[in-house]
């Protein structure tokens, strides 16, 4: 009967070893997603993991667009492809991407603004002199930086500017902050 008791005690504790089922989670930046995998180089290191989104919990996905921030949450170890069971990027980086504009307080009929894109890319819309490259996640909700040049009276400089994506009467705002420009995001 001991030994009974002692070979399913290690065929217990032998199944267990084998399926490890401690929830981990993987933080990066989404380099690559496709319908049913997502692809994150580590925030730090330069760590690559694929994950599969078969089975996972997608609510606070936001998108997963490339360039976005990820967190995954998955079982056991990783593999070539890891099966994920949650993942969640930042929402304000979805809400970012998009065409944002004023009118030109030179030319009313024309419009001027900025294009933020996947991958922290940008554009300045019809701002010879203000020309927008990139533009990043601040850290906070509804935050983003703006990055570019200044380019005036001979003289080029570098520009950072912190913005507020702000939701008002069912419209969506880009705010300069500590300025009164405001951009609307166009649809």
């Amino acid at each position: 009967m001991k030994k009974i008791l002692s070979l399913a005690l290690a065929a217990v504790l032998t199944s267990t070893a084998c399926k490890d089922n401690t929830p981990n989670r993987f933080d990066g930046v989404i380099v690559d997603a496709s319908m049913n995998t997502v692809t994150v180089k580590a925030l730090t290191g330069d760590d690559t993991h694929t994950f599969s989104l078969e089975e996972a919990d997608k609510t606070d996905a936001n998108g997963l667009l490339i360039g976005n921030l990820i967190s995954v949450t998955y079982q056991g170890k990783m593999s070539e492809v890891t099966p994920a069971t949650q993942v969640a990027t930042d929402a304000t980086y979805a809400k970012a991407i998009g065409k944002w504009t004023m009118p030109d307080p030179i030319d009313s009929t024309k419009r001027m603004g900025v294009e933020l894109q996947i991958e922290g890319k940008a554009g300045s819309i019809n701002m010879a002199t203000l020309p927008i490259e990139s533009w990043e996640l601040q850290g906070e909700a509804d935050k983003v930086i703006l990055k570019g040049r200044s380019i005036g009276n001979g003289q080029t400089s570098d520009y950072t500017q912190t913005a507020t994506i702000v939701e008002k009467d069912g419209k969506t705002f880009l705010s300069l902050d500590g300025t009164e420009t405001v951009l609307e995001k166009e649809n």
